[in-house]
């Protein structure tokens, strides 16, 4: 079948609305599945069933002691900007023109009516306007945004940096000094 024969064929109304709703959840899991896959090839390494996190190894001048330095190991995911994208709004306009209509019976749990409508059609095949025939299609816009991170994640980010925290030493302030000093 050629694709504009496919394209003015009849077909059922819900595949044809539901078609571009399982795009779109689809495209949320695939840009979550992408984040994690890159979280867990770049930052952390997997060795004998354990993820290990990828450590870089950073150095820090030891305030008072001239020439010294302290050197300290740093996961590598709590120096990146991570992005949790996914799908904030979708627009999706089309047209159908109804070309047929049946029922049958329902016999679900949940169905609160005796008979179910099953409408087939096609897409409309008119611009805008009304006038002019065009290539059928729907049109979807997406747009994406930044979601909070996962609790999962801040929590190891987090365990990462207090770890930090406690194997390098704070300054002391001024105050601090001269109280130690008497």
């Amino acid at each position: 079948m050629a694709k504009t024969e496919h394209l003015n064929s009849e077909q059922n109304i819900e595949s044809i609305i539901s078609a571009p709703l399982v795009a779109l959840s689809k495209a949320n899991m695939m840009m979550l599945s992408g984040q994690t896959t890159f979280l867990l090839k770049n930052c952390f390494k997997y060795k004998d069933g354990v993820y290990e996190p990828e450590m870089i190894t950073m150095s820090i001048q030891v305030e008072g002691a001239e020439g010294k330095s302290m050197t300290f190991q740093m996961p590598l995911i709590n120096l990146l900007s991570i992005n949790a994208l996914s799908v904030a709004k979708a627009h999706i306009n089309f047209s159908i023109d109804i070309t047929s209509s049946d029922s049958y019976p329902a016999n679900g749990p949940t169905d609160i009516l005796s008979e179910k409508a099953l409408y087939r059609g096609r897409l409309n095949g008119t611009d805008r306007d009304g006038k002019t025939p065009v290539m059928k299609g729907l049109e979807v816009s997406v747009e994406t945004s930044s979601q909070p991170l996962s609790r999962g994640l801040l929590t190891v980010m987090e365990l990462y940096e207090k770890a930090i925290r406690a194997s390098v030493p704070l300054r002391k302030t001024e105050t601090e000094s001269e109280e130690t000093n008497l």
